[in-house]
């Protein structure tokens, strides 16, 4: 986990260092599940009243959004980021 002054200039030294950049995002993405992640990763979480901004979701290599039944629902950063931390640690093994 890092807390960085500038997520633009984070993301872009860590796709140099070799690192796939995954974000979340509420609609229109692929589902979690549906998402082979590949390795080393970063993730990015929105907040949770605008989510991720635009500038930051063109620097992603891929979108996706947690499955659930009604798809325009969306969790707390907490229980999101607790979900795509399972499905990493899940894939990655």
């Amino acid at each position: 986990m890092a807390k960085v002054n500038n997520l633009g200039n984070a993301i872009e030294k860590a796709k140099k260092q070799g690192f796939w950049i995954l974000g979340t995002v509420v609609e229109e993405a692929q589902s979690l599940t549906d998402v082979t992640l590949k390795f080393p990763l970063g993730l990015v979480m929105g907040s949770e009243e605008k989510g991720v901004r635009d500038i930051i979701l063109k620097k992603l290599d891929c979108q996706v959004m947690i499955p659930m039944k009604n798809q325009r629902m969306s969790l707390n950063v907490a229980h999101a980021t607790s979900m795509m931390c399972y499905e990493i640690v899940r894939q990655k093994k």
